[in-house]
């Protein structure tokens, strides 16, 4: 679960479940997804951690 933050081009999705995360390669996908439904744009790249993944939107 996360709390999706989008401003521009770019969007901001912070964990607030307490799933154990090692790493950051499973939390990558659906912290995408939950960019894309946020904010209606396909994202381009996610960046981050286990906690805050940032991503790159595109609205066009």
């Amino acid at each position: 679960m996360f709390d999706v933050r989008v401003r521009e081009e770019r969007a901001e999705a912070v964990r607030v479940n307490t799933q154990y995360a090692p790493r950051f390669g499973p939390i990558r996908a659906r912290a995408g997804r939950a960019m894309a439904q946020a904010s209606g744009c396909e994202v381009k790249e996610v960046l981050g951690d286990q906690a805050l993944a940032v991503g790159v939107l595109d609205c066009d």
